[in-house]
């Protein structure tokens, strides 16, 4: 027992690490790769050589919204006109973050934590853009037949509180007691959820019902940044939001088409994007690349890994993947797709998403074979099909 308790300690030790690292790994990745500068490949970032544009590289990466690594670069002809697509997506980033917050309620606004602390008790008046995101919200539980449910908070608060409450070098942590899951799963329907575009209100007819933009908040204002930037003349720039990635134009410091992105192993040694920690690259334009997987929020109870996307129908983690990546025109769809893919075993999940206009993905099992729709296999750089 002794043995098989400090097994599943270095385990745990060695995947908090790795949890800690991974956000800043894939950014980075993600910066090198998207600049085409490789690990091993020699290239170099500033050159003008192959540049018939004169536009250079820029990026800057900071941690703070959504609780993760932001990552922006830019290829512009000046670092003045970098510096003003990313302050104004810095700027942008911190206003939606509070926005969308269901922890915390800010001075001047109100937001999603603004709806739940009135949940049963009065509508909240709330701007276009909140009330975007809940229409948003409440198309795609219907479209993913709610395995992503919006209204699900009261199941997720209990899990997020024991992630929270978790020892990270424990193997022997807590876990949520089925009564009091299914005593929380009474208060999830999405009806409780009632939205009035004519009076702009947003009201939880349920005291204890709560609201959750987790699994699509980081993408949706991905989305909105990027088309907002491309209206104000931007049209070569990327932006990794922890695992949602969008890409808007060709890399104009560099003379090719397409950025790479690289799709992280979920078993790799994490380092500063060692390519050997990469399990394959997509080439993509205009595209978004968005991954959800076990790795990235979770605790360990029993050697069991417990994850942060749960299944509304077991009220716990499924194991059918490790990570799964979607590439869609569009972040906020992928960061629902994935999450989505996420809770459905094979059969289903790629039945429901060849119902997805122009969306691919890639799917890495618990038992580490990969699986892959048609049009993923025809974007990776190693062009090998895992389905």
């Amino acid at each position: 027992m002794k043995i098989r308790q400090q097994h599943a300690l270095n385990i745990n030790r060695g995947l908090y690490c790795k949890f800690i690292a991974l956000m800043v790994a894939f950014a980075i990745l993600t910066l090198l790769s998207a600049c085409l500068v490789l690990p091993g490949s020699g290239s170099d970032v500033d050159s003008t050589e192959d540049d018939p544009n004169d536009h250079k590289a820029y990026s800057v990466q900071y941690l703070g919204t959504f609780d993760t690594v932001i990552t922006i670069i830019g290829h512009t002809k000046t670092e003045e006109e970098f510096d003003r697509l990313a302050e104004y997506a810095k700027g942008r980033f911190r206003e939606l973050n509070d926005l969308y917050d269901i922890y915390n309620e800010y001075d001047g606004i109100n937001n999603a934590c603004t709806i739940n602390e009135n949940a049963g008790k009065s509508p909240v008046v709330i701007g276009d853009e909140l009330m975007d995101m809940l229409e948003f919200a409440v198309e795609w539980y219907d479209k993913t037949n709610g395995k992503v449910n919006v209204a699900f908070g009261s199941v997720l608060k209990i899990w997020h509180d024991h992630r929270d409450a978790a020892d990270p070098l424990s193997a022997d942590n807590e876990i949520p007691s089925i009564a009091e899951l299914e005593k929380a799963a009474e208060h999830v329907s999405i009806d409780i959820l009632e939205l009035d575009r004519k009076k702009m209100t947003a009201y939880i007819s349920d005291p204890l019902a709560r609201i959750d933009l987790g699994a699509m908040a980081k993408g949706y204002a991905t989305e909105l940044i990027c088309d907002e930037l491309e209206k104000r003349g931007h049209d070569s720039f990327a932006i990794s939001a922890g695992g949602n990635v969008k890409v808007v134009g060709k890399p104009l410091a560099k003379s090719r088409d397409e950025w790479i992105i690289g799709i992280q192993d979920p078993e790799g040694q994490v380092s500063s994007g060692a390519n050997e920690d990469v399990i394959d690259k997509v080439l993509v334009r205009d595209l978004s690349v968005v991954t959800s997987g076990w790795y990235q929020r979770f605790f360990i109870s029993g050697g069991k890994i417990y994850h942060h996307i749960i299944d509304p129908q077991t009220l716990f983690p499924q194991d059918h993947y490790k990570a799964v990546t979607v590439v869609h025109p569009d972040s906020g769809v992928c960061d629902v797709l994935s999450t989505a893919l996420m809770l459905m075993p094979w059969d289903e999940g790629s039945a429901f998403l060849a119902g997805i206009t122009d969306a691919d993905a890639y799917w890495i099992l618990s038992d580490g074979s990969v699986k892959t729709t048609a049009g993923m296999d025809l974007i990776l750089l190693s062009g090998e099909s895992g389905s």
